[in-house]
């Protein structure tokens, strides 16, 4: 069933789409009995936005938490709360996503325990899975699957990339969490092949993750079955500003927010990939990402950082956003001296350029660059850009001029919710150095370099 409405301002169920990476994906919900489940109208709402087509399956005792009257208004379908001559509970839909998932809900799944819709519906999907498991066992055969497990993929991982996706949003008290017997069926249904996302943890309790965090996940995993492009890709990601030390308090520093690395991860994620993202230590701190991110505290930290992750993930693409600092004090000071003492008896000294040490010790990685010019025409900048690809084998290099991000910020202070439109202009390795055109915000960014992995970056196994 289509559950999206026309683009009519007027009707109250209608939703924003902000992201297109599940559109045609028809999403089968199931909501268990969990007092978690009165987040499941924000969840819906928000499989929408990103392009989702969302039919749920409310179990009984879920329907003592919420209504299927709100559960109808967000996803524009009516609920599913009971087995009919219609044969719902067979599976049919392009994913499965059990949320909240309880105790309950996990024994029986890993138990083929099917006594009502909700129940039955997993155990249909699970036999899908495990159809697809079949071929895949006898396309590869037993050696090659053995080959795939001692490089760290193994078939469990394989498993979890073949249509349909099953995942499972765990909500319980950390006493049931910790149940023996919870984590013996967590294992064996992972072991063919649900994925099953990390809870917050809190209050003594796990919670499901909130409703953006729970699409990204969904995005990434139908990434995976749809085959993506950036199946099993490795991006290596650093962002933010990179501060100097001066004394134990104080930091020279670039201004930046991190904002467009941070965007580049989910892109990547969102797309199958596998992102690593390296940024400033407190908005690791403040944040929870869907992805494994790495916090740094200043340049010397952010340096070997970049090249041991770089070395120990032996990533598919790096993209450089950071704002690192230029210049360095040549002996920070101890403490936090009075600040009437000045700094005019400290020496700045160039910091190494990381993306040349980078470049030197890893010839072979795909690079994308970004650069900050000012008083530059836009020629200047396409031409600087180009030369920057050009000399040092980048397979992009993204500049921006200083003028235009002032401009962008100052354009979006003035509304409210609209995020900053900044050109870019972007040169690409791939077009021998020709323009690939100008972009303006960080989607069309990462379409352009994602775009292109696939034929620019080296061969990875498939998770």
């Amino acid at each position: 069933m289509n559950n999206e409405t026309k683009n009519n301002d007027s009707d109250d169920r209608r939703v924003v789409q902000k992201h297109s990476f599940l559109t045609n994906c028809h999403i089968a919900l199931a909501i268990t009995g969990s007092i978690a489940s009165v987040e499941s109208v924000k969840l819906i709402r928000e499989l929408r936005r990103f392009g989702a087509h969302v039919q749920v399956y409310l179990s009984k005792n879920a329907a003592k938490f919420i209504s299927p009257l709100s559960l109808e208004w967000a996803s524009i379908s009516i609920p599913i709360t009971a087995s009919t001559g219609k044969a719902e509970h067979i599976f049919s839909d392009d994913l499965l996503l059990v949320a909240p998932a309880t105790l309950d809900s996990v024994a029986k799944a890993a138990t083929a325990i099917s006594d009502d819709h909700v129940s039955t519906l997993i155990s249909s999907a699970l036999g899908v899975k495990f159809q697809q498991s079949l071929t895949l066992e006898k396309t590869l055969g037993k050696d090659k699957l053995g080959q795939q497990a001692k490089a760290g993929n193994s078939f469990y991982t394989a498993k979890a990339c073949l249509a349909p996706p099953i995942l499972f949003a765990p909500a319980m008290h950390s006493s049931l969490a910790n149940n023996p017997f919870f984590q013996e069926h967590k294992r064996k249904l992972e072991a063919c092949g649900v994925l099953f996302l990390s809870p917050l943890l809190s209050e003594s309790k796990a919670k499901i993750p909130d409703a953006e965090e729970l699409a990204w996940h969904v995005c990434h995993a139908y990434a995976l079955s749809q085959k993506n492009s950036l199946q099993g890709k490795k991006v290596f990601i650093n962002a933010g500003s990179v501060p100097s030390k001066i004394d134990d308090v104080r930091r020279l520093s670039n201004f930046a927010s991190a904002q467009t690395g941070i965007d580049l991860a989910y892109q990547a994620y969102a797309r199958g990939a596998k992102p690593c993202l390296l940024l400033p230590w407190d908005k690791k701190r403040d944040s929870r990402f869907p992805f494994e991110s790495v916090g740094f505290r200043n340049f010397e930290d952010f340096a070997q950082k970049t090249l041991s992750l770089i070395a120990k993930k032996q990533p598919d693409l790096g993209i450089f956003t950071a704002a690192v600092s230029d210049y360095k004090i040549a002996r920070p000071k101890k403490g936090k001296p009075s600040s009437k003492q000045g700094l005019h008896d400290m020496k700045f000294l160039p910091t190494e350029k990381i993306v040349q040490a980078v470049r030197q010790k890893f010839p072979s990685l795909a690079m994308a660059t970004f650069k900050l010019v000012s008083g530059l025409t836009l020629e200047e900048t396409r031409k600087q850009a180009e030369k920057l690809c050009l000399d040092n084998g980048y397979e992009f290099v993204i500049a921006n001029r200083l003028e235009d991000v002032q401009k962008a910020k100052l354009a979006a202070e003035q509304v409210t919710a609209v995020s900053m439109q900044i050109p870019r202009y972007v040169a690409s390795k791939a077009s021998k150095t020709q323009s690939t055109g100008q972009v303006t915000n960080n989607a069309q960014l990462a379409e352009k370099i994602y775009s292109s992995l696939a034929k620019t970056s080296k061969t990875s196994d498939n998770p």
